[in-house]
C-alpha cells in the first residue's frame, strides 16, 4: 500500500485527540483523568463482558482492542489516535519522559502525527531495530509469532515477494492521523480482525506478531527505524544541539 502525506495545521492550532487503551479489570487507569491530558478516551476492558467498550475475544495483547477501537470508531474518529498501554510507568516507555506514558502523549507533535500519519511513540530503537525477522527461515524460539508474520504478507500481498527484512521499534505504541486510516477501507480493517482472531497461536504470539506489524499497516513500509535523536526532536520536542 501507498499512502499521501498530510498537512499539519498553523502552529499552534489544537487537534482533537483519542486515547485508546487496552486494559484488565485489575488495572489501574485513573492516571488519564488525574493527569488532564485534554482527549477523549477509549478504554477497552478486555476481561470484563459487561464493559461499555469491549471485544469479540480477548487475544492478541492490545491488538483486539486497535483494531476494534478502528472499526467501531471509523466514521467519527477524532484527527489523532494516540494507542498506549494500561500502566502508566513502564520500561518500555522513552526513559528521556522518566517512563511516563502521560509526559509521552502531553508532549507529542501533533503536527508531527498528521505530516506523517504514522508514529512510533517509542523512539529506543532496541528491541526491534535494526531487524526482528530476516528471512532466512530459521526463527528459533520466535518461530510462531515471526512465522505468523510471513503468513500475513503472503496472504495480504501473494504476488510480491517477501522483504528482506521487517522492523520497527517495539512495544506496539503508536500515534496515527485519521486521514492515514482511513486510507485503508473499513473492510480491510476487518479483515485484519478476522485475520487475528483466526490465528493460532498463545495471546503473547498474536499479540507479538502484531506488534511488529503496525508500521507496516499504516506507512506500507516493512522497516521503520528513525533515528532515535531525530525521534525525540520532531515527536517530543526534545533536541540535542550537538547531534
Amino acid at each position: 500500500p501507498t499512502f499521501s502525506r498530510g498537512s499539519a495545521k498553523p502552529p499552534g492550532s489544537n487537534y482533537t485527540r483519542g486515547l485508546t487503551i487496552a486494559r484488565m479489570k485489575h488495572e489501574d487507569t485513573s492516571w488519564v483523568d488525574e493527569e488532564d491530558l485534554d482527549l477523549e478516551q477509549y478504554i477497552y476492558v478486555v476481561d470484563d463482558p459487561e464493559a461499555s467498550l469491549r471485544v469479540p475475544q480477548n487475544k492478541g495483547h492490545e491488538a483486539m482492542v486497535y483494531l476494534t477501537y478502528v472499526i467501531d470508531s471509523y466514521d467519527a474518529l477524532p484527527e489523532i489516535s494516540i494507542f498506549m498501554h494500561a500502566h502508566r510507568y513502564s520500561h518500555h516507555n522513552n526513559a528521556i519522559l522518566d517512563h511516563d506514558a502521560a509526559a509521552m502523549i502531553r508532549n507529542l507533535s501533533s503536527a508531527k502525527v498528521i505530516r506523517d500519519g504514522y508514529v512510533n511513540m517509542r523512539c529506543n530503537l532496541d528491541p526491534g531495530c535494526p531487524s526482528i525477522l530476516a528471512y532466512h527461515g530459521i526463527f528459533g524460539e520466535d518461530k510462531i509469532w515471526k512465522s505468523a508474520i510471513v503468513d500475513f504478507l503472503q496472504e495480504l500481498n501473494p504476488e510480491q515477494p517477501l522483504p528482506k527484512q521487517m522492523s520497527q521499534p517495539c512495544c506496539a505504541q503508536f500515534a496515527v492521523s485519521r486521514e492515514r486510516i482511513r486510507e485503508t477501507s473499513l473492510d480491510q480493517y476487518i479483515f485484519y480482525r478476522d485475520w487475528l482472531l483466526g490465528l493460532s497461536g498463545s495471546d503473547h504470539d498474536t499479540g507479538r506478531t502484531w506488534e511488529y506489524l503496525w508500521h507496516y499497516i499504516f506507512t506500507g513500509q516493512h522497516v521503520s527505524c528513525p533515528n532515535e535523536y531525530s525521534c525525540y526532536c520532531e515527536v517530543y520536542g526534545i533536541c540535542f544541539e550537538s547531534v
